[in-house]
């Protein structure tokens, strides 16, 4: 006879994404729909627009990645390094911490990129209102809960008075909740011009970029359910 549990809620780490194609992405697109189920490179989804089953899903952030170019990204202790290096007038101290720790990538597909990304607009969307609109620059900070993403110390807790965020915060005030059985979705909104400068400059690059030239859309956070 097997096991069972009763009145237990369960709790997972989850991590949902979805992708889109640049070179044929037009002005804009869709995700976690139909399009990339099946292909676990391009998306990780087994259902279009739910999660399987009677799991509640609690999005605590969203974040971009793409293999176009490489972003620069410094971790909370060289931050503070570098400020206090420019605070004490050091500041070939601060620049070399800078060009160490971002690994700048100075081509013309990673500024192309960086132009389409300041513009382009990512709508997360429950059902049919939109939760959270954002630009995609500015969600290319990483997973929050993931390695190397919490700061030095021990966590705080929500009710302490301490002026430190825990580190899903450092994208929403509130994590968003999507019941069981809802739909949700994420759409991309591209500037034209951006959008077309950035595919031009992929077709003239000399790199080829396999599988394809990618723009990653992950929705971080946790799937709850209650085992009855």
């Amino acid at each position: 006879m097997s096991p069972r549990l009763h009145s237990v809620r369960e709790r997972r780490y989850t991590n949902l994404y979805d992708s889109v194609d640049v070179p044929s992405l037009q002005s804009w697109q869709h995700l976690f729909g139909n399009t990339n189920i099946g292909h676990y490179e391009r998306c990780n989804l087994q259902i279009a627009g739910q999660t399987p089953g009677d799991q509640t899903l609690v999005i605590v952030n969203i974040y971009v990645r793409t293999n176009i170019c490489r972003q620069p990204k410094m971790s909370v202790g060289a931050a503070e390094v570098v400020r206090d290096a420019f605070l004490e007038g050091d500041d070939q101290r601060a620049i070399g911490m800078m060009i160490q720790e971002c690994q700048w990538e100075r081509t013309a597909v990673a500024k192309a990129f960086d132009q389409w990304a300041h513009t382009a607009v990512v709508e997360f969307q429950i059902g049919s209102s939109i939760a959270a609109s954002m630009n995609a620059f500015d969600l290319m900070s990483g997973p929050a809960l993931g390695p190397g993403s919490v700061p030095d110390g021990p966590l705080l807790k929500d009710d302490d008075d301490k002026d430190i965020r825990l580190p899903w915060r450092k994208q929403f005030g509130i994590p968003f909740v999507v019941p069981v059985r809802q739909n949700f979705g994420v759409r991309v909104t591209s500037n034209p011009n951006a959008l077309a400068a950035l595919q031009r400059a992929l077709q003239l690059g000399p790199d080829v970029i396999i599988p394809a030239p990618l723009v990653w859309v992950h929705l971080e956070g946790l799937e709850s359910r209650d085992i009855q």
